[in-house]
């Protein structure tokens, strides 16, 4: 295998979005009068869309047409606050350069909304870092789903074995396993290292400095 493109997820492993998820919710749980969650808590919470974040952090319960309410309040708290806290993780600006450099072509694919996902990295990476860009939409299914991340190779034109696929939850290893990427869980993230063993990662980094080497060394793309 050589390496001819690379897939990384958002939210844990390029950015760090918790806070500004977090104050979002709280927000929105303030206005319900529901207990609030520590910024810890949303660790667990984040990863499988705002409906699904909104339904992990309203009481037990609730009813589902709340839940459709409660989201669309999500969703204008988070489009109002998702650049005040949230920063890329020391060490990806510099993991981005060492990429860019070999000239492996770099994607995204989150189960953040599209049109969060692509305003986000917008944002925060210069222009043309990335060969592709895909946040959830209604036509694809969400990870841990393959789709994304295989629509991703087909448009670049490579194999999926020939690819590595960075995240940091359980939900973006069994994406990158499912699509036959070589996968590769990151502890800096929001998941714990367990929850990545457990959930099959292929190899295991602890810092974005520690990425390129998959690229530069055959050998380290072993699995555990």
């Amino acid at each position: 295998m050589s390496v001819q493109a690379v897939v990384f997820d958002l939210d844990g492993t390029l950015l760090n979005t918790l806070d500004d998820l977090a104050d979002a919710m709280t927000s929105v749980l303030r206005h319900y009068g529901c207990p609030e969650h520590p910024v810890d808590s949303y660790r667990f919470f984040v990863g499988n869309g705002l409906a699904n974040l909104t339904r992990q952090a309203m009481p037990p319960g609730t009813p589902d047409d709340v839940i459709v309410t409660a989201t669309a309040m999500l969703k204008k708290a988070y489009a109002a606050n998702w650049s005040v806290k949230t920063r890329p993780y020391e060490g990806v600006p510099e993991m981005i350069d060492d990429f860019r450099r070999r000239a492996i072509p770099m994607t995204i694919l989150s189960n953040k909304a599209d049109e969060f996902t692509q305003a986000i990295v917008k944002h925060y990476f210069p222009e043309g870092t990335f060969a592709a860009v895909r946040g959830q939409t209604d036509d694809v299914p969400k990870k841990p789903d393959p789709a994304g991340a295989l629509l991703i190779t087909e448009s670049l034109g490579v194999r999926p074995e020939d690819c590595l696929y960075f995240g940091d939850t359980d939900t973006d290893m069994a994406t990158g396993l499912a699509a036959n990427m070589f996968t590769i869980g990151v502890t800096w993230g929001f998941r714990p290292l367990a929850e990545l063993v457990g959930a099959g990662a292929m190899a295991i980094i602890d810092h974005p400095s520690e990425a390129i080497r998959f690229v530069d060394d055959e050998s380290a793309r072993k699995p555990l």
